[in-house]
């Protein structure tokens, strides 16, 4: 039962938060410093986002930037959340971590391309991953 409670009082507040950022009004329609709500939702969320962007990326300095600019989607892109989709705090977890694929689609790509090409015996060029199997 507490729980539940927890949950809902915390997607209250995330979701007021979320209003605030978007509109830069509170629950009771007061003026609210849009920077002040987003820094107030990056210290209830990053910490969630920080974690799905290191295990997708492996590499924190990367992760970190996935936060970054995770919360600058959400600053630009607030007043397009759906709360018929997901709680404000599971969209930004998404966001992130769509983010962090990306990034990791991007990394192994480039992998891809720096990686070392060789010469077969006619003087070919042949890819090392080819024939490692990679």
């Amino acid at each position: 039962m507490r729980e539940s409670m927890v949950s809902a009082g915390m997607f209250a507040l995330v979701w007021s938060l979320l209003v605030a950022v978007a509109w830069g009004r509170g629950s009771g329609g007061d003026p609210i410093d849009r920077g002040q709500a987003l820094r107030a939702l990056y210290d209830l969320c990053s910490g969630r986002v920080m974690a799905v962007a290191l295990k997708l990326l492996g590499d924190r300095a990367e992760a970190e930037d996935v936060v970054q600019e995770t919360f600058l989607e959400l600053w630009r892109r607030a007043a397009d959340y759906d709360p018929s989709r997901a709680s404000p705090a599971t969209w930004a977890v998404m966001v992130g971590r769509s983010r962090a694929q990306g990034q990791a689609a991007v990394a192994q790509i480039r992998r891809l391309i720096d990686r070392p090409v060789g010469r077969d015996l006619d003087g070919v060029a042949v890819d090392a991953g080819i024939d490692a199997g990679l």
